[in-house]
């Protein structure tokens, strides 16, 4: 003000968080059988680890036992199996870090192989 300067003050140190992964692309479903497929996806960059959803419902309002939010580490597939044959299956994955979580990848469909007589 008018009459000086004040001393400094303490020092505060801050660190800036980075930044969670962009989504990653999930891609075609390979190994298709009458009971399970592996899922498949493409990295991420700065991803740490991918969590999946699988449903039988497009808009993923509900989903298979067990399917929801499943952390998978760093592996870029995923084997679903105990599955109803002939029947269409969705998932999606996303990718997370220290900094959080991606938003959903596309959305893949899938329908296991019919049974054979």
């Amino acid at each position: 003000n008018g009459s000086g300067t004040s001393g400094n003050s303490s020092t505060i140190t801050v660190t800036t968080s980075g930044v969670a992964p962009s989504a990653p692309t999930a891609t075609a479903a390979t190994s298709v059988t009458s009971s399970g497929f592996t899922a498949n996806w493409n990295s991420s960059s700065g991803a740490t680890g991918y969590r999946i959803d699988v449903s039988t419902s497009s808009t993923f309002s509900s989903y298979i036992s067990g399917g929801e939010d499943v952390d998978l580490g760093n592996s870029l597939a995923a084997f679903v199996s105990g599955q109803n044959a002939n029947m269409t299956y969705y998932y999606r994955v996303r990718a997370y870090n220290g900094n959080g979580t991606s938003g959903n990848s596309g959305t893949i469909s899938v329908t296991t192989a019919a049974r054979k007589m």
